[in-house]
């Protein structure tokens, strides 16, 4: 079994926050891959992104699922405060704080 550090995890993300999004490339164009590759979305009412960070992938999940609530989880609170100041504006994204 393998074990993770949790702590020393969150310690790192919750440092890297503020850069974070400038160097996601690879998780953006992952994603923006695996949403072309899924074809569209059923509709539903709540979508979630599991480990959201700084929320570069919200809007690819807004655009994928327009109807629906997004629901941003990350257990890195400075993440979650780059997310929000992204998406401040949108009352279809809630972010949770949590592990």
């Amino acid at each position: 079994m393998i074990t993770t550090d949790k702590s020393g995890v969150r310690r790192a993300f919750t440092q890297a926050a503020g850069r974070y999004a400038d160097n996601a490339d690879f998780q953006h164009a992952l994603a923006s891959r695996l949403l072309a590759f899924a074809g569209p979305l059923p509709p539903c009412k709540r979508l979630l992104d599991a480990g959201c960070g700084s929320g570069i992938n919200l809007p690819l999940l807004r655009h994928a699922a327009p109807g629906s609530r997004i629901i941003g989880v990350d257990f890195a609170d400075t993440m979650l405060t780059q997310a929000q100041q992204q998406h401040r504006n949108s009352d279809k994204v809630d972010l949770v704080c949590g592990d």
